[in-house]
């Protein structure tokens, strides 16, 4: 419990970055979501099967699946495809 207690200015310090992303986030599912349901609700079919597609592997998936392929396949293919190295 002490430990709580000698951490906690640090952890306040941090809230306004924690709502900050929170915030944007929110924003940008949002916005995603809204322009989703829009391309699925469409008449024309290239658009309404990407949005399907889409969603269909975002809720098909595990969220830890997802998380493996944007950390290690995303840089996999970069470098693959065009030559670039991720930095970081």
């Amino acid at each position: 419990m002490q430990i709580a207690i000698e951490k906690l200015p640090v952890l306040l310090g941090a809230l306004p970055t924690t709502f900050y992303i929170l915030f944007v986030s929110v924003a940008v599912a949002l916005v995603l979501g809204a322009a989703l349901t829009m391309l699925k609700l469409s008449r024309h079919t290239v658009p309404r099967v990407a949005a399907t597609v889409y969603i269909s592997f975002m809720r098909g998936t595990p969220m830890v699946a997802q998380v493996l392929i944007a950390f290690i396949g995303i840089p996999i293919l970069m470098r693959t495809w065009f030559g670039m190295a991720p930095t970081g």
